[in-house]
């Protein structure tokens, strides 16, 4: 993409395929136009049993068993992975602090400002873990209840012109715009 130097793709054992098909699909890129890195975030298991237990999330692999027994059945699955890697970094011993500072010093730009990430989700499932901050914006009109809008995506432009139709939501969004740029 012009204009864009890099580029980052997070992905977990979630993906489909990710453990099989990553490693064939980076040795696949030209190296002359793209130096991918592969960094393997990893902890131990006491420390992963300890943050599903603080957070009250089951693990997405442990299907109705110990939070344990799908942390090793992840570690099976992402063993290539994380042999593969160019960098991985073990986070057991470190706070978030530690881990943005050794992701910044290999990756990033100190200054390059607050990220944002606008993610839609049904509150029947809980909060999106690592979730920093949330809006519940369930108070303005929603599309899904509109004939004709309920099976469009929101970025169909009927659901857009739809959306901006509504004073309220022009309210939020102006003062969501303010909150961030402060922050």
């Amino acid at each position: 993409m012009p204009g864009v130097a890099r580029i980052a793709v997070v992905t977990d054992v979630r993906s489909p395929g990710v453990a099989d098909e990553l490693p064939s699909f980076l040795n696949g890129l030209d190296r002359s136009r793209v130096e991918p890195v592969l960094l393997f975030l990893d902890t131990s298991d006491e420390i992963l049993v300890r943050r599903y237990s603080e957070t009250r999330r089951r693990h997405p692999l442990a299907e109705g068993q110990l939070v344990i027994e799908g942390i090793r059945r992840e570690r099976d699955l992402l063993g290539g992975l994380r042999g593969a890697a160019d960098r991985v970094i073990d986070t057991t011993e470190l706070t978030i602090h530690e881990i943005r500072a050794e992701l910044v010093r290999d990756f990033g730009d100190e200054h390059a400002g607050l990220t944002v990430t606008l993610v839609t989700f049904g509150f029947k499932r809980g909060i999106p873990y690592g979730t920093d901050m949330l809006f519940d914006v369930r108070f303005l009109p929603n599309p899904y209840f509109v004939e004709g809008l309920r099976e469009r995506p929101g970025t169909d432009p009927k659901v857009v012109h739809y959306l901006e139709s509504q004073s309220s939501f022009h309210d939020v969004v102006d003062r969501l715009r303010d909150l961030l740029e402060d922050l």
